[in-house]
C-alpha cells in the first residue's frame, strides 16, 4: 500500500537492499500536526484504512497523548512500546487549502499499487 497527500505528489522510495523483502503488519500512526483535532482524525482515519486492509494499528494520540509534555524521545518510547512494527510519520509542511480540507473531513488521500 502505499500513501501519499496528493496524488499527483512526486514519490521517491529508497530501500535498504538488506530490507527488501521485509514486510510490515503492525504500525503505529503519527500525524505530526500542530492541530490536535485534525491530528486526531487523520491518524483514526488512517489507522482505519490499515485495519480495513489486515493490519494492526493504533494512533501516536492514543500511545502517547497530548495531555503530557511530549518531545522525540517521548514519542520514540511510546512508538517502541505499542509493539508496532513500524511507524508512520506524517509531516507536511504547510496544509492549507484543499489538503486541509480532505485532512480536516479524515479522508488521507491514499492509492493502493
Amino acid at each position: 500500500m502505499l500513501l501519499s497527500a496528493c496524488a499527483s505528489s512526486r514519490i521517491e522510495a529508497v530501500v535498504d537492499p538488506a530490507h527488501a523483502d521485509t514486510r510490515y503488519d503492525g504500525f503505529i500512526v503519527y500525524a505530526a500536526f500542530d492541530d490536535v483535532g485534525l491530528r486526531m482524525r487523520y491518524e483514526r482515519a488512517l489507522c482505519a484504512r490499515l485495519i480495513a486492509a489486515g493490519h494492526a494499528c493504533t494512533t501516536m494520540i492514543a500511545a502517547a497523548p497530548p495531555t503530557r509534555e511530549q518531545d522525540a524521545a517521548s514519542r520514540h518510547a511510546a512508538s517502541r512500546n505499542s509493539g508496532a512494527q513500524a511507524t508512520l510519520l506524517i509531516e507536511f509542511a504547510e496544509v492549507t487549502g484543499d489538503a486541509r480540507r480532505l485532512l480536516a473531513g479524515g479522508a488521507p488521500a491514499t492509492r493502493s499499487v
